[in-house]
């Protein structure tokens, strides 16, 4: 195994396939990170409001064409796994039940 990381689908939204036109989604996965006094330092904020209590970096992003509802949820995780000859796969985490 080269890469393994737990992420969660921080955004799914509509885009439009350049060379086609066609609808497709655009799906990445990523991480939700607090914001702490030391990150703070280094994530601008706009004139005149509170600086961000998160931010959302991206670890992977998927462009799919799929006329059937994508398993992709926001909020849903997702384990990423690279193989040493490049292969990647998604496998989906189980929620605990509370």
């Amino acid at each position: 195994m080269l890469y393994t990381k737990e992420v969660e689908v921080i955004q799914v939204t509509r885009a439009v396939e350049s060379h086609t036109g066609e609808s497709i989604f655009q799906v990445q996965f990523g991480e939700v990170i607090e914001v702490d006094e030391e990150l703070r330092r280094f994530v601008p904020a706009a004139p005149f409001s509170k600086p961000q209590r998160f931010v959302y970096p991206a670890a992977l992003t998927l462009f799919i064409k799929s006329e059937k509802p994508l398993p992709y949820k926001v909020g849903s995780r997702w384990v990423i796994r690279v193989q040493k000859d490049g292969r990647l796969s998604l496998e989906g985490v189980e929620k605990e039940n509370v």
